[in-house]
C-alpha cells in the first residue's frame, strides 16, 4: 500500500509559516516606522509653532522624549485656530487704521481724497479689501481641506491595508495550525496501518510455522504409525508361530507390560511433575516429545527438540504470552521452570 510522505508537506507548511510570520514583521516595522515619523513631525511643527509663539505654546525641551497626547491634539488646535482668528481679526483692524490714516493724514504734495472715515471711496476700498482676503481666505481653506481630505483618505487606506495584511497572516497562521493537525492524523492513520499490516504478517508467518511443525507431526506420527504397524506385523508373525500355551503366556506379558507403562506415566505426571495452583490437566506425550497442559483459560503445548530443549511454544489464546516465553526461554531444558514462568505470567 502506498503512504504519504508527510515530510514534504510539513517543510512547505514550515517555510509558508516563516514567510508568513516575515511579512507580519515587516509590516508591523513599517507601521511603527511611520507612526514614529507622523509623532516626528507632529512634535516638530509644535516645537516651530512654539518657538514662533512662546506665549501661546511651550514645550518642555529639556524632556526629548515627551510623548503628544493626541486626545487633548484636537481642543489645543481648536484653541489655537480660535487664537489665530482673533488674532487676524485684530491685523485687519490694525491694517485698516493704517491704511485709514495714510490716506487721511494731510500731505504737501497732493490732496487727499478721502474727507472722513464714512466716507465711500474708503468704505469701498475696505469692502474690495475684505473680498480679496476673504476670497484668498477661502481659497486656501479649500486648498487645506483638499489637502486633508486626500491625507485622510491616504491614511485609512493604509489602516485598511494594515489591518488585511494582520488578517491575512492570522487567517494563514490558522490554516497552517489546521494543515499540520491534519498530518499528524495523516502519520497517526499511517502509523497504525503499519502496525496493522505487521501484525497480519507476523500472523500469516506464525500460520505458515505452525502449518509446517503441525505437519512435521502427522509426519513424525505417520512414521511411528508405519513402524508400529511393522511391529504388530512381525509380534503377530511371532505369535502365530508360537505353540498355543507359549502364545498365551506371551499376550499376558504384553498385556502387563502396557498396564505397567501405562501405571508409570500415571505416577510420573501425579507425582513427579510440578504443581501449580493454575496448572491443570498436565500430561506428556513420550513418543511426540510433548508437554500439555492448561493454565487459566489459556491451553499450553510445549515441544521439545531431541536434547530435551524448549522448542516451540503454542498458547492459542494469548500469542503474546507465547512470544515473551520463545523470546525469554527458548532451548531452556529445565522444563518446571518453563511451566513456572507460563503460571506466573498469566
Amino acid at each position: 500500500m502506498d503512504y504519504i510522505n508527510t515530510q514534504t508537506y510539513r517543510a512547505d507548511l514550515t517555510a509558508l509559516s516563516r514567510t508568513s510570520n516575515e511579512l507580519a514583521s515587516a509590516n508591523l516595522g513599517e507601521q511603527a516606522n511611520r507612526y514614529g515619523e507622523l509623532n516626528a513631525d507632529i512634535r516638530q511643527s509644535l516645537q516651530l509653532l512654539a518657538q514662533d509663539h512662546p506665549d501661546v505654546l511651550s514645550i518642555d525641551r529639556e524632556q526629548p522624549g515627551t510623548i503628544v497626547d493626541f486626545e487633548q491634539l484636537g481642543a489645543r488646535i481648536r484653541e489655537f485656530n480660535d487664537i489665530i482668528s482673533s488674532l487676524r481679526m485684530l491685523y485687519l483692524e490694525q491694517e485698516s487704521l493704517d491704511n485709514f490714516l495714510r490716506y487721511t493724514i494731510s500731505s504737501g504734495s497732493r490732496e487727499l481724497p478721502v474727507t472722513s472715515v464714512d466716507d465711500p471711496v474708503l468704505l469701498e476700498l475696505e469692502q474690495e479689501v475684505q473680498q480679496l482676503e476673504q476670497g484668498t481666505v477661502e481659497a486656501s481653506q479649500r486648498e487645506l481641506a483638499a489637502i486633508k481630505d486626500e491625507i485622510s483618505a491616504q491614511g485609512t487606506r493604509l489602516f485598511s491595508d494594515d489591518c488585511t495584511i494582520k488578517e491575512l497572516c492570522v487567517q494563514t497562521g490558522e490554516t497552517i495550525e489546521e494543515c499540520q493537525a491534519l498530518l499528524d492524523e495523516i502519520d497517526e492513520v499511517q502509523e497504525t496501518r503499519r502496525a496493522s499490516e505487521a501484525r497480519q504478517r507476523q500472523d500469516r508467518e506464525e500460520t505458515v510455522t505452525k502449518t509446517y511443525e503441525v505437519w512435521q507431526d502427522v509426519s513424525k506420527l505417520q512414521e511411528r504409525s508405519a513402524a508400529l504397524d511393522s511391529d504388530i506385523a512381525s509380534v503377530q508373525a511371532t505369535l502365530s508361530s508360537l505353540p498355543p500355551a507359549q502364545r498365551k503366556n506371551a499376550e499376558s506379558a504384553g498385556r502387563t507390560r502396557t498396564e505397567t507403562m501405562s501405571a508409570l506415566q500415571q505416577f510420573l505426571e501425579k507425582n513427579l511433575l510440578p504443581d501449580f495452583a493454575n496448572v491443570y490437566d498436565l500430561s506428556v506425550d513420550y513418543a511426540l516429545r510433548r508437554v500439555h497442559f492448561t493454565c487459566g483459560d489459556n491451553h499450553v503445548s510445549l515441544t521439545l527438540d531431541e536434547s530435551c530443549a524448549l522448542q516451540t511454544v503454542h498458547i492459542p489464546e494469548d500469542e503474546s504470552l507465547a512470544m515473551k516465553v520463545r523470546e525469554a526461554l527458548l532451548g531452556q531444558t529445565n522444563i518446571y521452570r518453563v511451566i513456572h514462568y507460563i503460571a506466573m505470567h498469566v
